[in-house]
């Protein structure tokens, strides 16, 4: 019987059986493990500069939203000021026997017919009901029974009567809107006729108020019920 005899390979083409099963799983691994992992890394990069973008647009939209509320409080400050200033002037934040005596006595000033007699401070104590600080002053004057009831407005309003500005001084005016009496209550009005050598004085009347006014709270370890 013949035996066919096939040819061995040479030790060259098993060289290249070798290298080229190498080459064939070295593309198999690139195709199945490198790429994937390449276009992962790609597509992180890209996410990581979307992300970037995004969070320096929203920073600059925070700055822009910060500056402009500091503008828009920097404007209400400017128009809200004057307002502010009133409030704490109507309602202060401690009730000063001087100052509002120097502005009682200014007013008297300004109107020669209307004479402050005495002024009586209380005790400022608190109000916890409201929550505000109270002074009770004791006022009497003598003025006609017009002058009396715009002295009432004055001290309710802080507004000069009608034409009495304009007739003082400018420089007293200008101290009696400048220092307005905190916020006032009349608690009690009382008008006596005035009588000289047993005559009764035409139009001029004695007054008596007791009237309370207001600040804001005081600090606890001063209160006192």
């Amino acid at each position: 019987m013949n035996k066919t005899v096939l040819p061995k390979k040479s030790e060259h083409q098993k060289s290249f059986l070798l290298w080229g099963t190498i080459l064939g799983l070295t593309v198999l691994w690139i195709g199945i493990i490198i790429i994937p992992q390449t276009l992962t890394d790609l597509e992180q990069q890209q996410a990581l500069h979307t992300f970037e973008q995004q969070e320096n647009t929203l920073n600059d939209e925070i700055i822009q939203l910060e500056t402009t509320l500091s503008n828009q409080q920097a404007q209400f400050q400017k128009k809200a000021s004057k307002f502010i200033k009133s409030e704490e002037q109507l309602l202060p934040p401690k009730l000063e026997i001087e100052q509002i005596s120097k502005s009682l006595e200014v007013y008297s000033l300004v109107n020669q017919s209307f004479n402050l007699s005495s002024l009586s401070f209380g005790t400022t104590k608190m109000d916890t009901d409201i929550n505000v600080a109270v002074l009770p002053v004791n006022i009497e004057f003598t003025a006609s029974e017009k002058e009396a009831r715009q002295f009432i407005q004055y001290l309710q309003t802080n507004v000069l009567p009608l034409g009495l500005g304009n007739q003082s001084e400018i420089a007293l005016r200008k101290f009696i809107k400048s220092h307005p009496v905190p916020l006032c209550t009349i608690q009690t009005i009382d008008f006596t006729t005035l009588q000289k050598d047993n005559r009764t004085v035409s139009n001029q009347k004695k007054v008596t108020l007791n009237v309370n006014f207001y600040g804001q709270p005081l600090p606890k370890e001063t209160q006192k019920k």
